[in-house]
């Protein structure tokens, strides 16, 4: 038996593992300390294990490890440039195999850029839907029962989360008109992202939005009273205004909570206490019936990314009228979900032969993102091409890369390099 310290002592001292050169190599990036240091982790695609890890991700070191292991003829990488430079000098002859996982969220990066552009455009949206799907206020004595509204709530102090967020919120909205006024001065980008000590994607995200870039909201948490709220408004509506019996009710259909989640619901919809007693705070601020749904929430440009891209069977109504009038609204962004759609189908068909008339098409959409993406591609077509017909992908290198950083995590306090390289080769 021996101390940890021992047992260290004796992982630090033994040798790695030689591996032999594999014959089709993955290569991606990892973290060490992620947003700080990066380094490489290589994969033995044919033998699904990793053969070695590099102290970080340059085209000199990757390229100087080719040299030393010669005999790789395929090798697989995202489309860092560093990987692609280091591949052609240390394995001049090997087949570069452009990954097609990166090569769909490259695409979709490109339309999200397109959107972060048109934050106004989704702003309105929004407010379409919910004039859309708000049922209209039928004046009295119109021969029609009144649909019940919400009444507008009290104003009511904010809280500490709420006015540090709005505090956030204010800092951010000054680092933007910052940015946007030293830019019209004539500034460089470099030159704003120096004095305000900004990452340059953040100052050329600002640049290319139309207006303050706003937060999209954090999704609320689903309840588990959500599939039966239309039920209990049927219910509420009919004048079952007892939230004892809408819980039976409840059950009978299925429903597991207790009878305080729906008194708890159920009691924004009073305009008086079912019971003796005071009125709730959320009571005094509702007419009686149950009130509007809340209004539909601002997509970020990520968010309305995925709303573009999903396929038209899986959109709900709100969704549906939300993609409408945002493609509806802006033929650019309609020309740009049209490129990223059928760049997708390219990839997943393995169409080599659409590869160049797409690339013509992005050049003269008009579009800055989509023809720099055009021109970016063009730079590493030969790799995109053989990704179109080859086998290999990088997927692989994404599981190995989990797998080491479970060991980091493991290992946290003691996490060295040189140990950490030790017992992933080791392992495998």
């Amino acid at each position: 038996m021996g101390s940890r310290a021992t047992i260290l002592r004796f992982l630090h001292g033994a040798s790695s593992p030689t591996l032999d050169t594999p014959r089709v190599l993955g290569v991606d990036d990892w973290a060490p300390k992620r947003g700080q240091t990066y380094g490489s982790i290589l994969i033995d695609l044919e033998k699904h294990r990793p053969v070695d890890l590099l102290e970080d991700r340059t085209a000199a070191s990757f390229a100087t490890w080719l040299k030393a292991h010669p005999g790789v003829e395929v090798i697989t990488r995202d489309r860092a440039g560093a990987y692609a430079d280091g591949a052609r000098q240390g394995a001049p002859n090997a087949t570069q195999v452009a990954d097609r996982f990166h090569l769909l969220k490259n695409i979709g990066e490109t339309l999200e850029k397109v959107l972060g552009r048109k934050r106004s455009l989704l702003k309105a949206g929004a407010v379409a839907v919910d004039q859309a799907l708000t049922p209209p206020i039928l004046p009295e004595g119109s021969g029609s029962a009144a649909i019940p509204t919400a009444r507008p709530a009290l104003p009511r102090p904010p809280s500490r989360k709420a006015q540090a967020q709005d505090l956030r919120r204010s800092a951010r909205r000054e680092r933007y008109e910052a940015v946007v006024a030293r830019y019209q001065q004539g500034y460089s980008v470099s030159a704003i992202a120096r004095e305000l000590s900004l990452d340059r994607k953040t100052v050329r995200r600002f640049l290319r939005a139309d207006s303050f870039p706003e937060r999209a909201p954090s999704p609320p948490r689903p309840s588990i009273l959500a599939p039966y709220e239309p039920y209990l408004r049927e219910r509420w509506t009919a004048g079952c205004h007892n939230s004892l019996q809408l819980w039976r009710d409840l059950q009978a259909r299925g429903f597991k909570g207790a009878a305080a989640l729906v008194r708890r619901f159920v009691a924004q919809w009073r305009a008086t206490p079912a019971r003796r007693g005071p009125p709730s705070r959320r009571a005094r601020d509702v007419n009686a019936g149950p009130p509007l749904p809340p209004p539909t929430p601002i997509l970020s440009p990520r968010q309305a990314r995925w709303l573009l891209l999903r396929a038209e069977d899986t959109l709900k109504d709100d969704e549906r009228l939300y993609r409408d009038h945002i493609l509806q609204a802006d033929e650019e962004l309609q020309r740009a979900q049209a490129l990223t759609i059928d760049f997708g189908k390219l990839l997943r068909q393995r169409q080599r032969e659409g590869l160049d008339p797409w690339l013509r098409r992005a050049s003269e959409s008009g579009i800055a993102e989509f023809r720099e993406f055009a021109r970016t591609m063009r730079r590493d077509q030969a790799a995109v091409e053989t990704a179109l017909t080859d086998e290999w992908s990088n997927g692989q290198s994404e599981g190995q890369i989990n797998r080491l950083k479970y060991l980091k995590r493991q290992m946290y306090g003691r996490a060295s390099f040189s140990l950490l390289k030790k017992r992933m080769l080791r392992a495998a």
